[in-house]
């Protein structure tokens, strides 16, 4: 067990973590953006059938 302490402090450091994060930077922007895409879309579907199209 105190190997794998062991190993696992030695190898996970704030770069790595850092690293990682930075790589999923671009696919969680995405993401958003496209949950946001959706959030109007369908405010603006929700409106039309009410004769009010707001966004």
């Amino acid at each position: 067990m105190e190997n794998a302490v062991t190993a696992l402090s030695t190898t996970v450091n704030a770069n790595s973590l850092w690293g990682v994060f930075a790589d999923a930077i671009p696919f969680i922007s995405v993401v958003v953006l496209v949950a946001f895409g959706f959030y109007l879309v369908r405010r603006m579907i929700k409106g039309l059938s009410k004769g009010k199209a707001k966004i």
